[in-house]
């Protein structure tokens, strides 16, 4: 039997067994109103204007000391727009849905073609950040502030709550984990040449083509899509994703933004049809 100071802890995520209540800071996104993303799991608008002097406070004093920790907070925190809230009846439960949570703020971003990212689990919620809250980083090896702050009308509010259930269900098939995964990523690398591949990998990953893979591409993403027009721009940005890729280049910011636009297409689309592409051997 657990004891009320028993603590789940893995991968980032901390939960005490008594633990009800825990907030993932998020930025680049800036929502209207709350979202039911999960079954008590809510993303949620935040305004945060932290005090320096609190933030240094909360790691060095309260928290675990660490200076790298501390420059992570100082350097995100301000730039916290929304939060997922995930309330739950155990310590046990709360550190499992927390930590599947992280997943539904990558297929947000996906489903809205956005860079958001979490750097901090809390007790307290982003706009009551305070000296004593119990704040812990996430993970240290990927910090990438957001360019920009995706507004979010209330129609994709209502689609984001629509589109989470379908979601959920798609990414059983490790295709589309691919494909969202894929789009999410790219944001990571400055470097076009390296976006393009993971954005291609994220395409190619839905069709899982062997042979003639320009030729047959075009005609299932045109197929899929139903845009018969879509057959040659495919075949070219295909054309780019191997030059981009095999030489390297990287100065091709137009195609890997017509490619990102396609693989968000592809996925709106699978989500719209609560499908994915059939496979040639099907």
């Amino acid at each position: 039997m657990k004891s009320k100071d028993d603590v789940y802890q893995g991968a980032g995520i901390i939960a005490k067994e008594t633990d009800k209540i825990t907030y993932l800071y998020v930025s680049g996104l800036k929502i209207p109103r709350t979202i039911r993303v999960g079954e008590g799991i809510f993303l949620s608008p935040v305004v945060c204007d932290p005090n320096p002097d609190d933030m240094i406070n909360c790691m060095m004093k309260n928290g675990n000391g660490s200076e790298y920790d501390l420059g992570v907070l100082i350097s995100t925190l301000r730039y916290t727009t929304s939060e997922i809230v995930v309330i739950k009846k155990s310590g046990k439960d709360l550190a499992i849905a927390t930590w599947n949570s992280q997943w539904t703020i990558i297929a947000i971003s996906a489903i809205l073609n956005c860079h958001a990212m979490w750097y901090f689990q809390s007790n307290r919620s982003a706009s009551e950040f305070g000296s004593s809250s119990n704040v812990n980083i996430v993970s240290r090896e990927i910090v990438c502030v957001p360019h920009s702050i995706r507004e979010v009308t209330e129609k994709e509010c209502e689609f984001i709550e629509k589109a989470i259930p379908v979601v959920e269900k798609l990414e059983i098939d490790s295709r589309f984990q691919t494909a969202i995964s894929a789009l999410w990523s790219s944001n990571m690398s400055p470097r076009p040449a390296i976006q393009a591949m993971i954005i291609w990998g994220g395409i190619e990953s839905l069709f899982l083509i062997k042979n003639n893979i320009k030729n047959r591409l075009s005609e299932k993403i045109s197929d899929f899509l139903n845009d018969e027009s879509l057959k040659e721009e495919v075949k070219d940005l295909y054309n780019q994703r191997s030059k981009s890729v095999h030489e390297f280049s990287n100065n091709e910011e137009q195609f890997v933004k017509s490619s990102k636009m396609l693989l968000h297409r592809l996925i709106r689309k699978c989500i719209d049809s609560n499908s994915l592409p059939v496979l040639e051997d099907e």
